[in-house]
């Protein structure tokens, strides 16, 4: 009876009292201001981790029992195995969820609609959320620095190799894309530059065959940089690079 009580408060109370009575619960005295700076972080993801779990539980039982419309031909399509388990990674940490798995006759290929629900990629292990921070932090500095940096500064503990996996499959869908929709993407509604500075650069290196060289053009417009001073280097706001 008391069990039951408590959870009938508990569900009365708003999300704001909840967290107020927590912080109302937390040791502090004796304690550096540091610790305390810490572990009211650390608290703050075991939060959010349990609100992304139970978010994925709500998502899993709203799931459909029957067919779901084919993303390609919109055929209705019926399940074919139903809970079969995956593991993401998102910035609150790991979760594990179970989503039906849809077989289209017509166009001969499956699907989860749970996952298209979640926007998660048919390959990998990473949120998009996750996955802009990785590749933020991995092309900028080397994969064993950057995995320090994201536990530094969200908590998270990653691998060098995830590290890796996610900058080579995110820049292979890169490639993949058609010339013509990613030359699109770019494009921006600024007039045509007045002029452009073209600097290129190449250097040996030692493939598994041979050695052979990598060649690399910067191509910046004049608006886009600001001239310095003989004390001061100038600044550049954006430039485009290709190599090969």
């Amino acid at each position: 009876m008391l069990a039951w009580n408590l959870e009938k408060d508990l569900s009365s109370l708003s999300t704001e009292a909840l967290i107020a009575e927590l912080a109302k619960r937390q040791q502090t005295v004796g304690v550096r201001p540091a610790v305390v700076e810490e572990n009211f972080q650390k608290q703050g993801r075991n939060i959010e981790n349990l609100r992304y779990d139970n978010y994925l539980r709500g998502l899993e039982a709203e799931q459909t029992s029957g067919e779901a419309p084919c993303p390609v031909c919109k055929t209705m399509a019926k399940i074919r195995v139903k809970n079969r388990a995956r593991t993401i990674y998102t910035l609150s940490g790991g979760h594990k969820f179970r989503r039906h798995y849809h077989y289209c006759g017509s166009c001969e290929k499956g699907f989860y609609p749970l996952d298209r629900k979640l926007e998660l990629r048919e390959k990998g292990e990473v949120s998009e959320a996750l996955e802009k921070r990785l590749i933020d932090f991995s092309v900028n500095e080397p994969y064993a620095e950057a995995a320090e940096r994201i536990a530094l500064r969200y908590g998270l503990e990653v691998s060098t190799n995830l590290l890796r996996c996610v900058r080579e499959r995110v820049g292979s869908d890169t490639v993949s894309v058609a010339g013509v929709a990613l030359h699109e993407e770019l494009v921006t509604n600024r007039p045509v530059a007045q002029r452009l500075s073209v600097q290129t650069d190449g250097c040996m290196l030692p493939p598994l065959d041979r050695w052979k060289e990598a060649k690399l053009v910067v191509v910046l417009r004049e608006d886009c940089h600001l001239r310095g001073s003989k004390s001061s280097k100038g600044t550049t706001m954006e430039m485009r690079y290709a190599a090969r």
